[in-house]
């Protein structure tokens, strides 16, 4: 082998080994951003649906009480408080499953059987709203 051959092969090693790190080195950052997207994606979408959970049970538990303040008795349940224009829409749970609405005369609570969909530990509950119209509560 000739020196001039020694040198074009050196050249061309040095070449492959910059081109084979570059690719390396961006192959493994490429599959670190896949993995990341991935994980970030499926990790938010599983932890907004407590939020927006607890946020549904909120609002069914005041427009319940609302009802109850406005019309004398307690919803049976979400179709009465679209009928009389209190929600514009019943949603279910982010697993799918109907909202409990319970209301008596001094109080209204919405919950979610969470994600195992039983009652238990992981429910997610309003706190309970007042039913009585204002100035009326505790009589």
């Amino acid at each position: 082998m000739s020196s001039s051959d020694s040198h074009q092969f050196d050249a061309l090693d040095r070449a492959m080994r910059r081109r084979s790190k570059r690719w390396g080195l961006r192959g493994c950052l490429a599959a670190m951003l896949v993995g990341w997207l991935s994980m970030t994606t499926y990790c938010e979408e599983d932890s907004h649906h407590p939020m927006r959970a607890e946020a549904h049970v909120f609002e069914i538990a005041h427009l319940a009480a609302e009802y109850r303040a406005t019309q004398g008795r307690c919803p049976n349940g979400g179709l009465q408080l679209l009928a009389v224009g209190l929600a514009r829409r019943w949603a279910v749970d982010p697993w799918g499953r109907e909202y409990i609405l319970e209301c008596t005369d001094d109080w209204a609570l919405a919950c979610s059987l969470g994600p195992d969909g039983r009652p238990g530990r992981d429910d997610i509950c309003s706190r309970p709203q007042s039913t009585r119209p204002r100035g009326q509560a505790g009589k």
